[in-house]
């Protein structure tokens, strides 16, 4: 059976972010997509200096997200906007 994308969400909104507050919380996952036992997802950064000490939060949203059932693969990718 595959996850569902309700189900990552759930995951992902556990995650907590460095300066209070959860992943989903502020928003930050984009492109969540879900191909058979694949799930692609990412991280975006309000900015280039808060992304520089997320890559904690990027390691443990994909590690949560593969230990769901039906996950095989997990990419996660992290990213920012901004000047």
């Amino acid at each position: 059976m595959s996850v569902t994308v309700d189900e990552i969400r759930a995951v992902l909104a556990r995650i907590d972010l460095p300066g209070g507050g959860t992943l989903l919380g502020a928003d930050m996952v984009r492109a969540l997509t879900v191909e058979g036992e694949t799930v692609r997802f990412v991280i975006e950064a309000p900015d280039p200096e808060a992304a520089r000490g997320m890559e904690s939060v990027r390691a443990a949203a994909e590690a949560a997200v593969a230990a769901l059932p039906g996950v095989s693969r997990v990419q996660a990718m992290l990213t920012a906007h901004g000047p």
